[in-house]
């Protein structure tokens, strides 16, 4: 099985979303980050990633985007 690479997305989080600056277009410029993958027999929600702690801050998280949720999301750095 080959595994799709993720990606690096940077932004600042904003009312609990993460809103994306990035010179590409993308579906949703707010999305919300999930920990589980893009094909888990479970809904995003079910994981979502509390970004209070970072309301304000600009961050860089890794995951795969996928309409309006990055999945595998990891918050890397502040």
């Amino acid at each position: 099985m080959i595994q799709e690479q993720e990606e690096q997305y940077f932004g600042i989080v904003e009312n609990g979303l993460f809103n994306i600056r990035q010179r590409e277009p993308v579906d949703c410029d707010q999305v919300r980050l999930t920990s589980i993958p893009m094909q888990a027999a479970q809904t995003p929600e079910s994981a979502q990633i509390d970004l209070s702690n970072y309301e304000g801050k600009n961050i860089q998280v890794s995951g795969r985007l996928s309409g309006c949720w990055i999945f595998s999301a990891e918050v890397n750095n502040e």
